[in-house]
């Protein structure tokens, strides 16, 4: 059993100064955890991006129809 630790901790090193992995004895390393940052990052925006697509066209649809309303609303009121 002690020769597993001391292989992990040969392995692994301490992980204080990373932000997100554990602080402790770990594999992970500052550019592996940049990495991950940076693909989780690019995961939520793409998440965000999709599920708002439906509501971001009817927001252009009905901001367009409404723009065409009040032109012609204007334009009448105008040449009354």
């Amino acid at each position: 059993m002690e020769t597993q630790q001391a292989d992990y901790q040969a392995l692994c090193s301490p992980g204080e100064h990373l932000r997100f992995c554990p602080q402790g004895y770990t594999c992970c390393t500052l550019e592996m955890e940049e990495n991950l940052n940076q693909q989780s990052k690019l995961d939520f925006e793409n998440l965000v991006e999709n599920s708002s697509q439906s509501m971001r066209t009817t927001f252009v649809t009905r901001h367009k129809k409404f723009d065409g309303k009040l032109k012609s609303f204007l334009f009448i009121v105008l040449h009354l």
